[in-house]
Order: structure tokens, then sequence, then C-alpha cells
């Protein structure tokens, strides 16, 4: 980012407009507002997983049994149908030795269905039965800090036909698209990334084309249309910016609430706040009417995050600067050195670390000692 306010002023009026400013790793986070929820969903679906692969293995065992001592076929069906009551999870009843068991598997329920279809181990989907397992499922897919981004992509594109209709399944699509997109960025595959950021930008288009009042459309569609200012022109670029922060409005009047969206209306404030005066003047003969906010305004904005979700590094990094701006160091080095106690998990939190640690040594002289 700071190379990108050297090396090209202007270039950065029209980014700012497009909300490219918002850097991948902030991007990279804005699904990640609750990591706590995100965590536990990844271990249920790890477990659900593990008890599949230990049922299966009962089961073979149990009709090996069953074969040593010439007992009679099992009278009952395999599985059984998910309409019956109890755990969606299901689990086996009865002992191995009684040959009226039955047998319950994960991925005979409808729920399963879904899973597996992701997983690759069902070839279609129960389209109306089936939406709402496919999207719990996607969502922890999504979530998860380990599944393999392009896979989830791969196997999404080739059930994507009977869920076009579906704004819900579109915008986690538009999702899912970016980030991996965000895995080729890594890659330096610049080439797809800009495929993909134009095909994610036009599912949370086709989201929002089918439902307005939903606030994960629109933070989705601000997302993508944001990613879109390294591959346009400048001209689409400031369109883009009254876009994107058209959406991020109106998202958080429909869900006000979540940490991520007051986080990218206090990056884009600040950016816009930190403009020079040439760089005002630069703006007003490019935009019909020139990007405004304060720093007051972007402090507003990202401690409302912090109230939401408190501890985010980079919430804390950005809280800092609306203080370094107005020459309050001593309660930006506070904020800092706060920032820099929350530990590295994450690949992109280096990024903000390495930023962290350059501004504490700038500052660290403001520190009030207790």
């Amino acid at each position: 980012m700071e190379s990108l306010l050297k090396s090209d002023r202007i270039n950065l009026v029209a980014a700012i407009g497009a909300g490219v400013v918002l850097g991948i790793s902030g991007i990279y986070y804005y699904y990640k507002a609750n990591k706590l929820v995100a965590t536990k969903l990844n271990h249920l679906s790890g477990t659900v997983d593990s008890l599949r692969r230990e049922l299966e293995e009962l089961k073979l065992a149990s009709r090996s049994d069953r074969e040593k001592s010439h007992r009679s076929p099992i009278g009952k069906g395999n599985t059984v149908s998910s309409s019956i009551p109890g755990n969606k999870f299901h689990s086996f009843t009865s002992s191995l030795d009684d040959p009226d068991e039955e047998y319950f598997d994960f991925t005979d329920t409808e729920e399963g269905l879904a899973w597996a279809s992701l997983n690759g181990s069902q070839e279609s989907l129960l389209v109306d039965k089936n939406v709402d397992a496919l999207l719990d499922e996607l969502d922890v897919l999504l979530d998860s800090e380990t599944s393999d981004k392009e896979y989830v992509y791969d196997r999404l594109c080739s059930i994507k036909d009977e869920f076009m209709n579906n704004a819900d399944f579109l915008w986690r699509f538009a999702k899912a698209t970016h980030l991996y997109g965000i895995v080729l960025q890594n890659r330096n595959e610049m080439e797809k990334r800009k495929e993909l950021a134009f095909e994610a930008h036009e599912y949370a288009k086709q989201a929002h084309e089918i439902e307005k009042q939903n606030p994960e459309v629109h933070k989705w569609f601000a997302i993508t249309v944001g990613c879109l200012g390294d591959f346009v022109k400048t001209q689409e670029r400031i369109m883009n910016g009254h876009a994107f922060k058209e959406h991020v409005d109106k998202a958080l009047s429909l869900k006000p609430e979540d940490p991520s969206l007051h986080y990218m209306l206090g990056r884009w404030c600040y950016e816009v706040a930190m403009l020079s005066w040439f760089e005002r003047k630069v703006a007003s003969t490019i935009f019909s009417s020139p990007p405004e906010a304060t720093l007051i305004e972007a402090r507003g904005h990202l401690l409302e995050a912090e109230r939401l979700k408190p501890d985010w590094k980079e919430n804390l990094l950005y809280l800092a600067k609306t203080y370094i701006g107005e020459g309050d160091y001593s309660t930006a080095i506070s904020l800092i050195d706060r920032a820099l106690s929350i530990p590295v998990i994450r690949e992109d939190d280096n990024m903000i670390q390495n930023e962290l640690e350059s501004l504490e040594s700038k500052y660290q002289t403001y520190r009030i000692e207790e």
C-alpha cells in the first residue's frame, strides 16, 4: 500500500473509487467475522467425515463377520430415510451381532448428499430438498482455513447449473471464486486471477438481480467490484467506486452488526481522508462528486468494528493510523502495542505484523510509561 501511495498518486485516487485501497489482506478476512464459529464448524465437518469413515469400516467388518458365521442377509435396508427424527448425523443402533441391525450412514441423509456433492462422492443433488444443507456445508468449507479453495471452486462449477437462480448460492459462489483468485494471486498467476475477478463479480451481480435485500449479496458485490480495480480503466474504476460505497452502505443498513462492513467502510473513509490537497484537486477533475470523508468518520466505523469483534489485528492497525493522521502518536502507539500482542495465525497476518513493527519502531518514543 505504501509503495502504491509513493509511486502513483493519481492512480490512488481512481483506486479509491474502486475500493481497491482495501487491499487483499483485508478482503481475505471479511468472511471471518466470527472466527470461533468458523473454527467450530470446521471441526464439526472433520468430525463428521471421520465418523463416516469409521461407520463404513464397521459396516464392512459386520458384513465380514456375518459371512464367516454363515448368517442370512440382513432383512432391512442398509439405510434409513433422513425423515426419521433425531440427530441429523445419525448413528448406528443395536449390536453388530444383530441380524436385523439398522445402519445409519451420514451420506444417506439429505444433508449428507449435499456435503458429499462438494467432496466429490455424489454426481448430483436433490435440488429442492438439499439447498439449505448445501449452503451450510459450503459455509463450512469456505470459512475453513485448511480447505482447498481450488477444489471447492471446481466442485461448485460442476453443480452450479442447478442453483443459478438462487441468490444465496450465487453470493457464496462469488465468495468461493474470489478466494480461489487470492490463491492464484499468491501464485502470481495474474491472468487467471483477472479472469476469476470478473467471474466472481458476475456471480455477485446475478445474486443482486435476484435478491436486493440480502446484506451478504451487497457485501460481496462491493468486495468483488473493488477487486476489479487492477484490471479496468480509470473511468470504470470511478463508476465502480460509487457502486462500492453504495453497496457497503446498503449492506450496513441491512446488517448493522457486521464488523467486516464497518471495517470496509472505515478503510474507505481513512484512505479518502488522507488524500493530500493536490490529490483532492486531481480527484475533482476526475469525479463528478469527489469522495469526501474524515478521520473521525473512519475511526467511528473502525471503533464499531472493534466493539463487534474485539482484538482484530488489522482493524487495530487502522485505528492506530487514524490517530497517527491526527498527530496523536501516544494513543497510536498504545493501539500498535495492543495489535502486536495478538498472535500471527495466518500467512496474511504477516503483512499486518510487518507494518505494525515498522510503525512501532517509528513511534515508540511516544509510548507513555505507566
